[in-house]
């Protein structure tokens, strides 16, 4: 799923950007030029989502562009503040994140382990597989 939420760029007075996503609590980031602030950008809008995919919280709804006014930080906004859209694919994001394993004990009747066994089911894939599809994961 590819999210999209609008983000004001504030050229900071010491140089750089200062960014903001009106639309998700708590997100400012910071970069040393254009490049930078979107790379920050993209990596906080990723930690914010991931964690709302982890606790499997709904996305907040994205404001139109045209409705976000760059007005928070007024005292440090200088000519060359803009309004633009950043954008994540949060699957891909998940898959990126999240590489380690967990170990964990699984109990089933004796008949569905020879039965699984005999037929060279992994039982831990088959798990992993049914939980994506149970919790509409990646």
């Amino acid at each position: 799923m590819f999210l999209v939420y609008p983000a004001i760029f504030y050229a900071a007075e010491e140089g750089g950007y200062i960014v903001e996503f009106p639309d998700l609590d708590g997100i400012v980031t910071q970069g040393d030029g254009e490049a930078e602030a979107f790379e920050m950008a993209e990596d906080a809008l990723g930690t914010w989502l991931y964690e709302a995919y982890i606790a499997g919280e709904g996305y907040p709804k994205a404001s139109a562009l045209k409705d976000i006014k760059p007005e928070a930080l007024e005292a440090t906004v200088k000519a060359g503040t803009f309004v633009t859209l950043v954008g994540l694919d949060i699957d891909a994001y998940v898959r990126s994140m999240d590489h380690k394993t967990v170990q964990r004990t699984v109990s089933l009747p004796s008949y569905l382990n020879e039965m699984a066994r005999n037929r060279n089911i992994n039982c831990s894939q088959l798990l992993q597989e049914a939980l994506k599809k149970e919790l509409h994961c990646v």
